[in-house]
């Protein structure tokens, strides 16, 4: 037992991964900005180190700040983020 971390068996752990998943591996060619993640939030929304990406199902939609623009994002660098209640999200940039 390494530290304080308590040892579970494999029959322990097989009702969390009962059920239909699907997993899949992202790069460039998939349309992520950066293979680099940060930080993940709102089941879809995803930081890297080049802007906030938001994965719909199929495909990737980037967004990096916006000159003139003062709702876009301050950096393109996304530490961490969060939702933010009635479907805004907040964003922590470098």
């Amino acid at each position: 037992m390494a530290g304080n971390v308590p040892q579970r068996s494999q029959d322990t752990l097989a009702p969390a991964l009962e059920g239909d998943y699907t997993l899949e591996q992202w790069d460039n060619a998939s349309g992520i900005s950066h293979s680099s993640v940060n930080t993940l939030f709102q089941d879809s929304d995803m930081g890297t180190w080049d802007g906030l990406n938001r994965y719909g199902g199929r495909n990737f939609k980037v967004f990096r700040p916006e000159p003139n623009n003062p709702n876009s994002l301050g950096n393109q660098v996304i530490l961490k983020g969060g939702g933010g209640g009635e479907g805004r999200i907040w964003a922590l940039t470098m």
